[in-house]
Parts: C-alpha cells; sequence; structure tokens
C-alpha cells in the first residue's frame, strides 16, 4: 500500500471537515473505505474529487466516474448564490478578492487540498472563469456532449443549457477525468491527433487590451512559439469580446469558416474589475467595473456549444482560452493541443507549496501542530 498517499488522502479529510458549511455543503464519511481497498489493490495514487452543488448534475455522472478506481467521490462543492458570476461568500484564496463564481467551492477546494477534481457546470464562464482566477486547469465539455438537465436564461436575455466540466491543478487530471465521462476509449482518443493541419484563431494586434495595459495578441506569443507547422495561426479581426451577443455569432461565424479553434488570453480574472452584470447594469460605473474583469470569450465558450480549454500563465488570474467547435473529433483534438502548451507556463513553486495542501502544517491558536 502506497502509505504516503493514504497520509495525504487522510489530510484531505481532515480539511474537508473543517470546511464543512463553508466551502464544503457534504463530505463522504464513508469513502476512505474505498481508497483504502484501492491502494490495497495496487492503485498508486488516488484522484479525489468534488461536485457543484447544483441539479444540473446527475448522480449517474458520480457513478460513472468512480468506475474508474482511482476516482473517489469525497465532497459536495459550495457555489454562488442562484450561479451569479461573483461568490460574495468566499475570498479567492490567491488573490485575496472576492471569489469567481459559480463553481466557486470547487475550485476553493482544491487549492485547500481537500480535492484534486472539481466537477461543475458552466452557463456564461462558470467553469472557465473560476479556474483562471485561480490558476487551475479546466476543461469544458458541452461540444463533447456533457450538458446539464434544463435550460436557463442567462442575465442578458440568451437561452442556454449549461455545459459540464472539471477543474484540476494538473491538466492531465482533467483529460483523463473527460476522457471517463465521455466514454474515449485509448484507440479513439490516439486515432485523432495534430499531427494534422489544424487552423487557429487569434485576434490581430491591436484588437484586445487587457486590463493591465497589455495587448492580447502579444500576451499569446509564449505559446505560439512553440506550435508546430501544422498549426496554422490566423488573426483575424474580432468583435467586443466581452458582449456575447456579438461574440457567440463571432464564434460561429469562424467555425463554417473552417477554423478548427479560437484561442484567447484573458484576464486577469475579476482583479481590476469584477465581471458580474448585476454590477453591470448599473450605468457607466457599472460598466466600467465590468469591462475590467478581463473576462472575454469565456463567457461565450459554452453558449456557443464548444469544447473550451483554459490553461493557467505565470500571471496571476490569467490563462489560456482556446475552444473549438461541436463534436467529438474536434474536442479530442483541441485537448491534444492544450497537452502540448500545458507546460508552456511554469506556475510559481510557492503557488504549489502554500496551495494544494503541501504545505508543512499550519499554526494553530494553541501553537504548532506536531
Amino acid at each position: 500500500m502506497n502509505k504516503s498517499e493514504l497520509n495525504r488522502i487522510m489530510n484531505a479529510m481532515i480539511r474537508s471537515k473543517e470546511e464543512e458549511g463553508g466551502t464544503v455543503v457534504s463530505f463522504q464519511k464513508g469513502m476512505i473505505e474505498k481508497v483504502t481497498t484501492a491502494l490495497c489493490e495496487g492503485q498508486d495514487t488516488i484522484t479525489l474529487f468534488g461536485v457543484k452543488n447544483t441539479n444540473q448534475l446527475s448522480a449517474d455522472l458520480v457513478t460513472k466516474l468512480q468506475k474508474d478506481e482511482q476516482f473517489v467521490f469525497h465532497t459536495v462543492d459550495s457555489m454562488s448564490d442562484r450561479g451569479r458570476a461573483l461568490d460574495i461568500n468566499c475570498i479567492n484564496p490567491l488573490t485575496g478578492r472576492v471569489m469567481t463564481g459559480s463553481s466557486s467551492g470547487g475550485c476553493i477546494n482544491i487549492l485547500k487540498g481537500i480535492n484534486d477534481l472539481a466537477i461543475g457546470t458552466d452557463g456564461g464562464g462558470s467553469v472557465l472563469a473560476p479556474a483562471m482566477s485561480t490558476q487551475l486547469f479546466s476543461i469544458m465539455g458541452k461540444g463533447l456532449g456533457l450538458m446539464g438537465s434544463a435550460s436557463k436564461v442567462s442575465t442578458d436575455g440568451l437561452s442556454f443549457i449549461p455545459g459540464i466540466g472539471v477543474i484540476s491543478h494538473t491538466y492531465a487530471k482533467c483529460v483523463e477525468a473527460i476522457r471517463v465521462l465521455c466514454d474515449i476509449s485509448d484507440e479513439e482518443w490516439e486515432a485523432h491527433t495534430i499531427s494534422r493541419p489544424m487552423r487557429v484563431a487569434i485576434p490581430v494586434e491591436g484588437s484586445v487590451t487587457l486590463p493591465d495595459g497589455r495587448d492580447m495578441t502579444a500576451a499569446l506569443e509564449p505559446v505560439l512559439s512553440i506550435l508546430p507547422e501544422s498549426i496554422s495561426i490566423e488573426k483575424v479581426k474580432v468583435p467586443n469580446l466581452q458582449n456575447r451577443h456579438e461574440s457567440i455569432p463571432f464564434v460561429h461565424q469562424l467555425f463554417e469558416s473552417g477554423i478548427d479553434a479560437i484561442m484567447t488570453f484573458e484576464g486577469p480574472i475579476d482583479l481590476y474589475g469584477y465581471g458580474d452584470s448585476i454590477m453591470g447594469v448599473w450605468g457607466q460605473t457599472g460598466e466600467n467595473e465590468v469591462s475590467k474583469s478581463g473576462k472575454y470569450l469565456v463567457k461565450s465558450a459554452n453558449m456557443a456549444n464548444a469544447t473550451a480549454i483554459t490553461i493557467p500563465t505565470d500571471e496571476l488570474a490569467t490563462g489560456v482560452l482556446m475552444l473549438t467547435k461541436t463534436g467529438r473529433q474536434s474536442g479530442m483534438r483541441l485537448m491534444q493541443l492544450g497537452a502540448m502548451i500545458a507546460a508552456t507556463f511554469k506556475r510559481p513553486a510557492l503557488y504549489g507549496n502554500y496551495f494544494l495542501g503541501n504545505d508543512s502544517p499550519k499554526d494553530n491558536a494553541f501553537g504548532m501542530e506536531a
């Protein structure tokens, strides 16, 4: 048995108990039996996962993921009130700002070392944006058929069905979970490689200025420089990407023209301003606040029925977003492209040491833990 892994799991269980009533709605008290059995039978590592507290996620989804012995259901994670883009009850552990919603509790529980993976729902960025704001990886699988059970209407009057996505501290865990949930076999995965030509659209220089003053296209350069010749980069003029009424038709138009994927650099998420529609309706002051949120196509990916991926960068609360059209082949090729660029940016060592449960024991009110 891997005793260090068992010890990690026990510490995660202790943390989940400490967070009960906060970012942990409830935890599976009997899950240690499943963990112990899996480790005794030769499983080297366990992936603890949490599930967003929403009826858009079914018990069948949890059951399906748990059929793979590495995945163990651990917690039900809190979400923002009524799916709001901000969770005013939580603070982002990384930035110290109000936490981005609505899959907020799942991200925080990963940073606190409670879970390795979170399953959430995404209407207008509720998986992608919280992941970016906490420097985590995410894959939203609407384009692969992963979606909720009921239609909703967004604050700007758009009808949609939420997509389902996963968030983790490693890209590999996101891919593994999506492959299980979508029944992607090794044979199917290997048959759809990115060795064939792939057209990727990015904004032309000068199209988008990020809240920190950088040009979005220039910020993408570290990614563009490592792509193989089979990836053709096409710079396009873009509309206001923060306006879904403009960006969603634009995304569809690009896919219809033969573009395979769209790539943007987004953020800092909710650092210089909050991307919250409840604030945004309050005149010019509200509009100015929302415009500084760093949210662009993260707000539209699900409503465009795309498969979307976020990869954290080495800048605070920022990430590279990639999205592709509906379809298994398109989604698998995008995930393989994501694997190619996932290591482009290095998160500071302090991030892993302080968060993710890797640091030394914390100080108690009564001195240092033994």
